[in-house]
C-alpha cells in the first residue's frame, strides 16, 4: 500500500527525506496526495526513485531529469522547482535519473547564482556578482557525467528551462559588459548533446501540453528501441 500524505509530511521534517525502503511505495501515492504534501511542507524532498536496486522499476526506460524538478533542494538559494507533471505522470512512464550539474560539480548549496557570458568566441559560466569563472570545472564535470549517463543507456532527458547548465535552448546570455547577447544552451546540455546526439530532450514547461508530452514519450520509446535499450 502507498504511504499516506501525512507520512510524506513527517518524512519531510527529517534531513534525509524519505527512507530508501519507501521508494517503491511512494511512487503510487497519486497526484492529489503529492500536491497536498508539497503544499503543507515545502521542505519535502521528492527522492522517490534514486538509483537503488529497490527503487528501480524493472524494464522501464531510463530518462535523465534535472533534480530540482523532483523537489530536491539543490538550487542556488536552497530551493527547488518541484514539477508535478514530471514527478507524477513521467515517473509513471520511465525510471527517472536525477542530476544537478552545479551540485555534482561541487558548487554547493547555497551558492552564488551564475549566468552565461559570451565573449572571446566562447560562452562562459560566471558568478553573477563575483564574476568567478566556473566554465572549466562545469565542462569537465559535464563531459564525465555525460559519459556515465551514456553508459546507463538513457532514452531521453527532462531539463530545467533557462538554467545556465540545463537549459536546452534560449538560455539568457550576456556580453562581458552586461549587454544582452543571443540566447544559448546550458553548458551541461552542450556536453550531453555531444555525447548522445539525437537523445530526446524537453524542458519541463512543455510537458504541461498533452500533445508535446505524448510526443516526447513516443520519441523516448523510439530512441530507446533503436538503441537496443529496454522498455
Amino acid at each position: 500500500m502507498p504511504i499516506a500524505a501525512a507520512a510524506l509530511r513527517a518524512a519531510a521534517q527529517t534531513p534525509g527525506g524519505l527512507p530508501a525502503r519507501h521508494c517503491v511505495k511512494v511512487q503510487g501515492i497519486g497526484a492529489a496526495a503529492w500536491s497536498s504534501a508539497q503544499a503543507t511542507c515545502p521542505g519535502f524532498l521528492y527522492n522517490a526513485w534514486m538509483p537503488t536496486d529497490l527503487a528501480r522499476p524493472a524494464g522501464k526506460i531510463r530518462v535523465g531529469v534535472s533534480s530540482c524538478l523532483l523537489g530536491q533542494r539543490v538550487r542556488h538559494d536552497g530551493g527547488h522547482k518541484f514539477d508535478a507533471t514530471v514527478a507524477g505522470l513521467l515517473a509513471g512512464c520511465f525510471e527517472l535519473v536525477p542530476v544537478c550539474p552545479e551540485v555534482e560539480a561541487g558548487m554547493g548549496v547555497p551558492r552564488e547564482p551564475v549566468r552565461l557570458v559570451r565573449g572571446g568566441g566562447e560562452v562562459r559560466m560566471l558568478g553573477l556578482s563575483s564574476g568567478k569563472d566556473h566554465s572549466e570545472a562545469m565542462r569537465g564535470f559535464a563531459s564525465r557525467r555525460a559519459a556515465e549517463l551514456t553508459a546507463l543507456g538513457l532514452g531521453g532527458y527532462i531539463l530545467k528551462k533557462n538554467s545556465p547548465s540545463c537549459g536546452v535552448t534560449g538560455v539568457p546570455t550576456c556580453t562581458d559588459d552586461g549587454a544582452a547577447a543571443a540566447p544559448d544552451r546550458g553548458l551541461f546540455v552542450a556536453a550531453l548533446v555531444e555525447a548522445l546526439p539525437g537523445l530526446p530532450l524537453i524542458e519541463e514547461d512543455k510537458l504541461v501540453d498533452a500533445a508535446l508530452r505524448e510526443n516526447f514519450i513516443a520519441e523516448v520509446r523510439a530512441y530507446s528501441a533503436s538503441s537496443g535499450k529496454s522498455g
